[in-house]
């Protein structure tokens, strides 16, 4: 089933990716139409000479997106996370943009803390391309964090963020929680709980059990005994 998409989202969609009527290929030299629809999806395949108009791009990218939702509910599924609508939309833009990029910051996205999502957006780009971010992707990652402030709302800011911004300050809603190896990581307040009862993280840091000593049941040591010749001296296993 198709997605409906929001007409928010297709406002952010077009100020991302743009909107052709005509096939062209983008910086990438990936051929690319509508609302940034390429053939690496099965959802519509065309070549160089295929036009549309307005409504078949729309119809497009409720398929394009909807498929994204499905691998993205998937991911975070398999990771047993949660997140909230305007999170989840985002990683959706992501996956729809650079599904390369989702499977290495799907966690940080999930944390919501715009700052470290940009970050971790411009470490995926290296690593995937062995290369500095170029001018023009640094400018996708701009428009993709105002639409995380201006539509997007239900993320969490930065420690530094400006009087007057709409974003939620930081220290009332996050906390930080610990894994079973006891690194720590900035968590939703909001569930904190379902983290503990999920036994995935803990509020403070776990301690380590010392290991038990394990009897040698493969090579039994064998009753000690004195020699006769050097009693209290040498010992026999």
């Amino acid at each position: 089933m198709d997605y409906e998409v929001p007409p928010a989202i297709i406002e952010v969609v077009e100020e991302l990716e743009g909107y052709s009527d005509t096939a062209y290929y983008d910086k990438n030299n990936v051929l690319t139409i509508g609302f940034g629809h390429t053939n690496a999806t099965d959802t519509f395949k065309f070549n160089e000479d295929t036009v549309i108009d307005r409504e078949q791009a729309i119809d497009i990218l409720s398929k394009d997106l909807a498929e994204a939702r499905k691998y993205v509910s998937q991911m975070l599924e398999n990771r047993d996370l949660k997140v909230n609508d305007d999170r989840f939309d985002y990683m959706v833009l992501v996956y729809f943009n650079r599904p390369w990029a989702l499977r290495d910051t799907i966690d940080v996205i999930a944390e919501g803390h715009i700052k470290s999502i940009r970050s971790s957006q411009e470490k995926a780009y290296e690593d995937k391309r062995g290369t500095a971010p170029p001018d023009w992707f640094m400018n996708r990652l701009d428009k993709e964090e105002a639409a995380m402030t201006n539509v997007m709302g239900g993320f969490i800011g930065p420690k530094d963020q400006a009087e007057g911004e709409t974003l939620n300050p930081l220290p009332d809603t996050i906390t930080y929680m610990y894994d079973k190896d006891g690194n720590k990581s900035m968590v939703d307040a909001s569930i904190v709980d379902e983290l503990v009862e999920s036994g995935r993280y803990f509020k403070e840091p776990p301690v380590k059990e010392e290991e038990p000593d394990v009897p040698n049941t493969r090579f039994p040591r064998k009753p000690m005994k004195l020699l006769d010749n050097f009693k209290g001296k040498i010992y026999t296993l």
